[in-house]
């Protein structure tokens, strides 16, 4: 625990330096997209394909009209084809 702990907070200590040398720029986001890391890390993959099926869901009215019938019968409704079809792809592939 001592050592999550001294690690957590150098990392801290590191942005907030990150957040004074860059303050100046003008642009408030850069210090996210310089901690944000290169995507690599695999516990957060998952989260990542659902946020991307739910982009999907909201950009496709009938997928939304689906899902806002309530969850009884969702897998029913979706299988039934039309616009579920990618859809229904990309849910299998996470699963």
């Amino acid at each position: 625990m001592a050592r999550l702990l001294q690690v957590s907070a150098l990392a801290g200590m590191s942005r907030s330096v990150l957040e004074r040398l860059t303050d100046g720029l003008g642009e408030p986001a850069i210090v996210n997209r310089l901690t944000a890391g290169l995507g690599t890390i695999e516990s957060a993959e998952p989260a990542a394909a659902l946020w991307t099926l739910g982009r999907h869901v909201a950009g496709s009215h009938p997928l939304t009209e689906a899902f806002g019938a309530g969850t009884v019968g969702l897998h029913e409704r979706l299988r039934a084809g039309g616009d579920a079809t990618d859809f229904m792809s990309a849910l299998d592939r996470f699963l």
